[in-house]
């Protein structure tokens, strides 16, 4: 059979099973709904005649007319539901329960209207029967339901096995009669592309897919043979073309060729590296995509001429300076038609450097030699000039026309021994040259041959040197001059010229310098005599003094040629030419060696006896007669605060304006010496100064001056005093002080101390050791501890027992002080001690009063701790190591945000500040133990001191979580919401004001109001809103702690309550949950649907729970002007 006509069959069978089995869920499913909807319908008269109920009790109570419309109200929607299920159900099977209503109606009117008729228990108990009587309709209802819903879900499942029965055997059909061997021929078709030409179909049948893989091996085997042939074919084109890439790549230049098209068919690698990219990828682009714009429009001639079939070869220049050579070669077919040409760009950059660079530097030489100052002249190989630059025709006369094939024989006057100026090798020499007019000009000629072909030529430099014959001259007059001042004023005489640096010298200087006298100086010479020090001060003076004209003078350090060092000042002037120029400089040197010596043992005697007074830590000075000071030493500088030089030669009152010192000062001038105390403020302070003056006498006898000294003897007087204050001290103190030295021996006790161990005032403590006034324990604990400390460290301080005269012993506070002799070592040790008795009592007194408040806080169940305040723990007990399931170890010494963790301390840190300011506080608050959630009524009580100030406080916590369970039971249990199971309005009022009775300040409410509901109740029906109502409700009581409160207030409208709060971030943090739970789409039985919320946030004040519901109301309304979905507070 072929295969699409078991599918065909296959597939008609389906479609029937797929039609019947429809049918029957149809009919399934609407008698569930139908079933459902009656337990709707039941459910809602529940709920009324639940309500009705109610209010019914309500009016027993009050009998007011609000309740009595709120009953008929409540009785016609009773009735309306009713009425409706009984047309739904098509038949009148609620006849009974209709009449029992209308009875109903009637005794309460009756009742309402005279007060005749039933009894209001009579009214409650036939409402009590028929609310039995709807219960029981409901539950009926309910149990048709679920059978309905219990038959639909069998049919549903024989349905799904038919289903899943019938695709699996067309599955298992399509599979081995289609999918298998398509995979096959598919299989085949992949080796084809992969290039596998061996495959063949398998399947060899009769139906379709056999014929078509029988088609498919013939075409493999055609396709295996033209394989075969283009393998060979690729494989010689291939070699070919990796020879041509190999030769195109190593040419140092861009190869390319282009089609006639204008487009790139080949590029060699310098393509990759000049574009960047790989040289496949310029395949196929225009020379105009290539080059750009501009350059292709700079370049179109050129390729149109190729393309004609013409040669061309051309040089350009790009933008960055590059030069190159292109070459375009046509590719002209056998039948005369333009294929294409080869491209071949070379760079030849170098080369175009290369010949700019020598026309330049040709020409900058010719404008150099044209413009040189000295004359320039070149020669031929004959000796005939070739070239005649400008200075040339000043220095000679002769125009370079003139000039030109002239001999330079005929132009200098050279004797025999000057004849190798035409020589071919350098040299520089001065001789004479004849002007044009015939004057003899001096000049210096440099000379140079130059290789020119098989000979040379000769160039030549020519520089007048008239001008220095001159100065030379005036030179050698000027140092006869200079000799003779020399010799008259004993000083040398020297001069510099600025142009050559050449220098003479006078014979004095030559002797000062011990050079011989035909040494020929020169500034560098010169300078090399300075020594290395001064030669930079040398040039900097002279230099400045050549630039601004001014006489300079220094003295510096000089080395004579023979090695001897010696001191020599220098004074120049510098000399100018008519036209203002600086031409030389002329001076004078004298050998000042043995004034400097002079001056330099002078200025060290003065150096040392100065560095000793200024080291010293007294006043030294010198008076003269008039009181001035003459001689101050660094000591006065400080005292005064004012520098050397501003103190010498002013007297003391003219410096600190007083003169108590005069009388002393006028006795001294008179031959006494004086020594006297006073006190003197210095830097605001009080100082206490000793100073002597003593007479300066000459060898006449007559007093020429005073020397004076004065000393800071005020740490003397203190120390005095304090010594004569400490040892008043000792004698009255009652504590025993003690002193020994290093090997134990007693060498001072004061008045108290010996009255302690019976010894009298005059008794000689020498003869007793330390030992024997301390008990055994005390003696070991002071050799083995607090020597060794207060040796290592000066002081050591602790407690120690003394033995009194009477046996006694007593504590007493221990002070070791280790004193040291100027070398550093122990010399004594002083103690101190006092009597602790009453202290240590005490300590003991306290220990066994916090053993006992210890063992009492262990025995309690509830929390204890103590906390000091800086918020860190100092006590815990072990029912809050159980709590925190940490040992107290770990705890003592941490803050209460370490221990308690960021959130439970942000609810408990209001309550914390207000006991660290010595209140008493009480709240409650949640904790996380090891148990799970934890209730908890904590109260902080401040630890006071004598002062009033706080010292921490004691925090007791107790579990109060079973009591909180039972309160929220109780609540529960109390008026609930008969269609979600939250509280409702009523049970949420009690709430707030038992809140409110307690001043729970912390306390938040969240009034919540359903967006886009009516749309959902009025589209999808009542039990789809109602069912999304309980659906929103599960939702808000996952989003709150177990202490938390969800009511639904009526219709759509929720509230939550958070007690405990502290902070509005916690509250407008649950907001933003209940927002987002509501944004989360509902799914109600088939339905996805889609709502929102607008949530109010209000924390409880002063004006009460009312007021408290009043502003989260209209905070709600504020959420909802900002849009759905939002939350204000």
């Amino acid at each position: 059979m072929k295969v699409r006509s078991l599918i065909t069959v296959s597939a008609a069978l389906a479609a029937v099973v797929t039609l019947a089995l429809a049918v029957t869920l149809w009919r399934s499913a609407a008698a569930s709904q139908d079933a459902e909807a009656g337990q709707y319908r039941a459910l809602v008269a529940a709920r009324e005649m639940s309500s009705l109920l109610v209010l019914t009790q309500a009016y027993a109570r009050s009998r007011s007319e609000q309740d009595a419309k709120a009953w008929r109200d409540r009785q016609r929607e009773l009735a309306s539901q009713l009425q409706q299920g009984a047309a739904a159900d098509g038949a009148n099977p609620r006849a009974d329960l209709l009449a029992a209503v209308d009875r109903l109606r009637d005794d309460f009117e009756q009742l309402a209207a005279d007060g005749q008729g039933p009894s209001l228990t009579a009214l409650l108990t036939e409402t009590r029967s028929l609310a039995d009587g709807i219960f029981l309709a409901a539950r009926q209802k309910r149990e048709a339901s679920n059978e309905a819903a219990r038959r639909f879900r069998q049919t549903t499942v024989a349905a799904v096995a038919a289903l899943a029965g019938l695709l699996i055997g067309q599955g298992v059909l399509v599979a081995s009669r289609l999918l298998r061997p398509l995979r096959r021929l598919e299989d085949m078709t992949d080796a084809i592309a992969r290039g596998d030409l061996s495959r063949s179909g398998v399947r060899r049948g009769d139906d379709e897919i056999g014929q078509l893989a029988r088609r498919f091996d013939s075409m493999a085997d055609a396709l295996a043979a033209r394989d075969v042939a283009l393998r060979q074919q690729i494989e010689q084109r291939e070699a070919s073309e990796r020879r041509i890439r190999a030769i195109a790549d190593n040419i140092p230049g861009l190869v390319a060729y282009v089609g006639s098209d204008q487009r790139y068919r080949f590029t060699n690698a310098r393509y990759g590296a000049l574009t960047g990219q790989d040289p496949a990828a310029c395949l196929g682009q225009t020379m105009q995509e290539m080059l750009g714009d501009a350059p292709y429009a700079e370049l179109r001639r050129h390729v149109e001429a190729a393309l004609r079939g013409e040669n061309v070869r051309f040089e350009q220049q790009s933008a960055d300076g590059q030069y190159s050579l292109v070459e375009y070669i046509p590719n002209v077919l056998p039948d005369g038609s333009i294929d294409g040409f080869h491209s071949l760009v070379l760079d030849i950059t170098a080369r175009r450097q290369a010949e700019v660079a020598q026309a330049r530097n040709e020409a900058r030489v010719r404008g150099i030699l044209r413009n040189a100052p000295d004359a320039f002249i070149a020669t031929d190989e004959a000796g005939r000039i070739t070239e005649w630059n400008a200075q040339a025709e000043r220095t000679f006369g002769w125009s370079r026309d003139e000039a030109l094939m002239r001999t330079l024989s005929s132009l200098i006057q050279a004797d025999s021994s000057q004849v190798s100026v035409v020589q071919p090798f350098a040299s520089r020499l001065e001789l004479m040259a004849v002007h044009k007019d015939g004057r003899r000009i001096p000049v210096e000629l440099s000379v140079a041959s130059v290789p020119e072909g098989d000979g040379f030529s000769t160039i030549a430099f020519l520089h007048d040197i008239s001008p220095r014959r001159a100065r030379e001259i005036e030179l050698r007059q000027s140092q006869m001059s200079l000799a003779l001042t020399g010799r008259l004023a004993g000083v040398g005489g020297w001069r510099l010229d600025l142009e050559t640096s050449a220098m003479s010298w006078t014979d004095t200087v030559r002797e000062i310098h011990e050079v011989p006298d035909d040494y020929l100086p020169t500034l560098a010479a010169a300078l090399d005599f300075i020594a290395p020090e001064a030669q930079g001060s040398v040039v900097a003076c002279l230099e400045d003094g050549v630039r601004t004209g001014k006489r300079w003078q220094i003295e510096v350090p000089l080395v004579t040629a023979r090695g001897r060092r010696c001191w020599v000042s220098l004074v120049a002037d510098t000399e100018h030419d008519a036209e203002g120029r600086p031409v030389g400089v002329v001076g004078a040197l004298q050998d000042i060696t043995e004034r400097k010596n002079l001056e330099l043992r002078l200025k060290t005697q003065e150096a040392f006896i100065r560095d000793i007074t200024d080291h010293l830590p007294i006043r030294i000075g010198y008076l003269d007669r008039g009181g001035r000071y003459q001689f101050v030493n660094e000591a006065h500088c400080r005292r005064y605060g004012l520098a050397r030089e501003d103190i010498l030669g002013r007297t003391r009152a003219e410096l600190i304006g007083e003169q108590r010192t005069v009388p002393y000062r006028l006795a001294a001038l008179a031959g006494q010496a004086q020594r006297f105390e006073f006190d003197e403020v210095i830097g605001g302070q009080v100082r206490h100064i000793e100073s002597q003056l003593m007479p300066d006498v000459d060898e006449h006898g007559e007093v020429r001056g005073l020397f004076t000294t004065g000393i800071d003897i005020t740490e003397r007087k203190v120390a005095e005093r304090g010594l004569r204050e400490l040892t008043e001290i000792f004698d009255n103190t009652p504590d025993f002080v003690v002193q020994s030295d290093r090997l134990g021996q007693v060498t001072y006790m004061n008045p108290a101390a010996r009255a302690a161990v019976g010894l009298a005032l005059e008794q000689d403590v020498g003869a007793h050791r330390f030992d024997e006034f301390y008990t055994p324990q005390a003696c070991q604990r002071l050799v083995e501890e607090a020597r060794p400390y207060a040796r290592d460290h000066g002081v050591w301080l602790g407690e120690s027992q003394v033995v009194l005269d009477d046996g006694q012993v007593v504590p007493v506070s221990h002070l070791v002080i280790a004193h040291r002799d100027d070398e550093g070592r122990v010399s004594r040790y002083s103690s101190v001690m006092r009597d602790i008795s009453r202290e240590v009592e005490t300590r003991e007194l306290l220990h066994r009063q916090a053993l006992m408040l210890s063992s009492v806080a262990e025995a309690i169940p509830a929390v204890v701790s103590a906390v000091g305040p800086d918020e860190t723990y100092r006590f815990v007990n072990s029912a809050f190591e159980r709590w925190r399931d940490r040992p107290r170890a770990d705890i003592l010494g941490l803050r209460i945000r370490d221990v308690l963790g960021g959130q439970e301390y942000s609810a408990s840190e209001a309550a914390v500040r207000r006991a660290l300011r010595g209140e008493t506080v009480t709240f409650e608050r949640d904790s996380l133990s090891g148990d799970g959630l934890q209730n908890q009524q904590v109260t902080y009580v401040p630890l006071l001191l004598p002062s009033g100030d706080v010292d921490g406080f004691v925090a007791v916590a107790q579990d109060i979580t079973a009591q909180k369970r039972e309160e929220l039971r109780l609540l529960r249990l109390s008026e609930r919401d008969a269609l979600t199971g939250v509280l409702n309005r009523q049970g949420l009022e009690t709430y707030l004001s038992q809140r409110h009775d307690k001043h729970d300040e912390g306390l938040a409410l969240l009034y919540i109001d359903l967006d886009r509901f009516k749309p959902v109740n009025d589209t999808h029906g009542h039990p789809t809103g109602d069912a999304l109502l309980k659906s929103f409700a599960e939702r808000l009581k996952k989003l709150v702690r177990p202490t938390d409160l969800v009511a639904r207030l009526g219709g759509d409208e929720f509230a939550i309550v958070l007690p405990g709060i502290r902070s509005e971030d916690n509250a407008e943090a649950v907001a933003e949950k209940v927002v987002a739970a509501a944004a989360t789409p509902f799914r109600i039985g088939p339905l996805q649907l889609h709502i929102g919320a607008s949530v109010g946030v209000a924390l409880a004040s002063g004006d009460g729970w009312d007021g408290l519901v009043h502003r989260a109301d209209a905070a709600v309304y504020r959420a909802k002007a900002l849009g759905r979905g939002q939350w204000a507070a």
